[in-house]
Formats: structure tokens, sequence, C-alpha cells
């Protein structure tokens, strides 16, 4: 058998107590195979008979206010059930209930374990661990920086002062390309050829 339910909890300083039928976390079962009703449409037990969950928190003394289930001693919580089924749809879930409390501070941890026992079954242990100030998402404006300032755009350095605007003002050269119109680069500033050498 599985326990289904978060491996982590961050748990936020500004969380208040969880209103009543609410819980942060919720821990369930789940069994082997999926649920199959039978001809009559009946959901049948894969297992009847006495067995315990139990949801320790002692790892979290100091690190925040735990609320469990099931009239718990101190920070352990025993829950006895009788009947498990395939699958985690009609299995029981027991909620837990976290908060922080008058010692806890950002970044304090701990964790909760959750345990079975049954005769005939053999149950995975979870935990949990928590994180108290996990993270948080704001929203906030952004500040310019002191002295910031936009750059001044810088001319290319292939262009000269004395470079002509193309196509020509009141040309009808321009895309695409004609034969009979002058190149950009030939009316701009003449620059001096390459030369090549014969032997």
């Amino acid at each position: 058998m599985a326990f289904t339910g978060p491996d982590s909890f961050d748990l936020s300083l500004q969380a208040g107590e969880p209103a009543e039928g609410e819980a942060q976390i919720e821990v369930g079962l789940k069994g082997p195979g999926e649920a199959d009703p039978d001809h009559e449409g009946v959901i049948l037990p894969i297992h009847q008979g006495k067995y315990t969950v139990t949801i320790d928190a002692t790892g979290l003394e100091g690190v925040a206010d735990v609320d469990l289930p099931c009239d718990a001693d101190g920070l352990v919580a025993v829950c006895t059930e009788y009947e498990l089924y395939a699958g985690d749809v009609y299995n029981r879930n027991w909620d837990i209930g976290l908060a922080p409390g008058a010692e806890s501070e950002a970044g304090d941890t701990g964790t909760i374990t959750v345990t079975g026992e049954g005769e005939g079954l053999e149950f995975t242990e979870h935990g949990i661990d928590v994180l108290v100030g996990g993270p948080e998402f704001r929203m906030r404006a952004l500040t310019e920086p002191e002295g910031f300032a936009a750059a001044t755009p810088s001319r290319p350095r292939w262009a000269s002062a004395t470079s002509a605007v193309w196509p020509p003002t009141g040309s009808s050269c321009g895309s695409p390309a004609r034969a009979d119109c002058p190149s950009p680069r030939s009316t701009a500033t003449a620059r001096t050829p390459w030369r090549t050498r014969t032997t």
C-alpha cells in the first residue's frame, strides 16, 4: 500500500490558521490496481480488517503549529481503519493543517512521517518535508538605477557626413534595382580604389 500526498510543502510566514474544513496537506492511501465494480455495480474492498496509519509530526516541533486528525496525542496521530480498496478513490484521506508558530523563522525545516501497519499488509513509508518561509512571488514596479540614461546612437563606421540619401530625391530608382540607376555607393564620398599589380 502506498501513501499519496506531497513530498514537500512550503509554509509562508504570513499564512494563517486553516479555515474549518480546510487543510494544507492531504494524505491518502492507494491500493494495488483500480477499483472495479462487480456485476451489481458494487465496489468491494480488497482487504477487511483492522489497520492503523500513524502520522508523526514530531519533526515539526518548534518549526510550525500542526493540526492532526484522529484525536492526535500531541504531534502524533494514530488513525484506525478497517477497509482498503484498490486505487485511491474510495480509500480514506487524512487532513493535516499547518501554521507558523511563535518560534517559526524563515529557513526552519522539519519532516512529517506517515507509516501504516496491519496484518497481511505492507505499507510504504511516506515523508513530507516542510520549509518555513518557502518561495513567495510578489509583483512590484521596477525602479530605474541611479544615473541611468539611454545611450546616444552612434554613426556607422562606413557613413560619411557627405553621403547622399539613397535613392536620390525625385528619382525613380529604388527597389527593385534598375540597370540605368547609379549604385548607392557611387553617390557617396569617393573612396580610394584597390590597385592590382601585374607581372
